[in-house]
């Protein structure tokens, strides 16, 4: 079944049989609105509903249809025809530009979201940035894997440097002096808390890593330990931080090579080494 209905014609086609078409046209008596009128069909396809609104309303038609003759039904037939297929490719046209319209539309958006970017990108040029880093008491990198026996490591190096008497986490802003550490290495010497002055003369030298003095003093506390590869390590670069042979650093010098030498002795003294340091 097909049904056609435009203007002043409307056409129904029903298929009987295979070899039998049934068609019903009726020419309306005025112009109809095609743009309000619709035509359902049922699903079994035996009723049709043509739903059809007036071109001109309020006027009365006295009847439905308009009798005319072959040659009149032909005009208006070819009328319709010629109108439906003009109706039809306005619509397509129409539909073209709409959407030609909407790309054109997205082009221009995507122009001007691209130079909004560009210039956020531009103005970042001249801006400083800040960047912050966990501080990271290993140089690996960090592993989940690992956290757990990092934590332990730390927690124990940690009540390690309490217990010898030095814990540079806990000194105030005035104590980080590299010169108030050189003098507390040499208390924490006197009372013999050799681990101690290697932690304190460690941490000034992290804050003055030009500094002889922590270099000598450290020196001596490895030396105390037995530590001769350290001492001789420490002694050899308060050495080259005392390249200037001048008489003001010839005592200084002097204490460098006799701990230096100690280290070469199988017994040697290393309370004669503070003691020559003392006069």
């Amino acid at each position: 079944m097909i049904a056609f209905s435009v203007s002043r014609f409307s056409k129904l086609s029903i298929s009987l049989f295979f070899s039998k078409l049934l068609i019903q046209m009726v020419f309306l008596w005025e112009a109809l609105d095609d743009d309000h009128g619709t035509c359902t069909i049922s699903e079994d396809e035996n009723t049709v509903v043509f739903q059809m609104a007036k071109l001109q309303k309020g006027i009365e038609w006295p009847q439905l249809k308009k009798d005319l003759s072959r040659e009149q039904k032909r005009v208006l037939r070819d009328q319709a025809v010629q109108h439906t297929q003009q109706r039809h490719s306005g619509k397509r046209k129409e539909l073209q530009e709409r959407r030609q319209e909407q790309k054109q539309m997205v082009v221009r958006d995507h122009i001007r979201l691209d130079g909004v970017e560009r210039q956020r990108i531009v103005g970042t040029y001249s801006r400083a940035r800040r960047v912050s880093f966990t501080p990271r008491g290993f140089s690996t990198p960090s592993l989940e894997s690992t956290a757990a026996e990092e934590q332990e490591w730390l927690k124990k190096q940690a009540e390690a440097r309490k217990k010898c008497g030095f814990n540079d986490a806990g000194l105030r802003p005035e104590e980080r002096d590299p010169m108030w550490l050189l003098q507390k290495g040499e208390s924490l010497m006197k009372d013999g808390s050799y681990l101690g002055a290697v932690s304190a003369c460690s941490h000034g030298i992290k804050l003055a890593p030009k500094m002889s003095e922590l270099y000598q003093e450290r020196d001596e506390a490895h030396l105390s330990l037995k530590n001769l590869v350290k001492t001789v390590e420490d002694a050899s670069q308060a050495l080259e931080l005392l390249v200037s042979k001048v008489t003001g650093n010839k005592k200084e010098r002097y204490h460098i090579f006799h701990a230096s030498s100690s280290c070469c002795t199988s017994d040697g003294d290393n309370r004669s080494n503070r003691k020559l340091r003392e006069d």
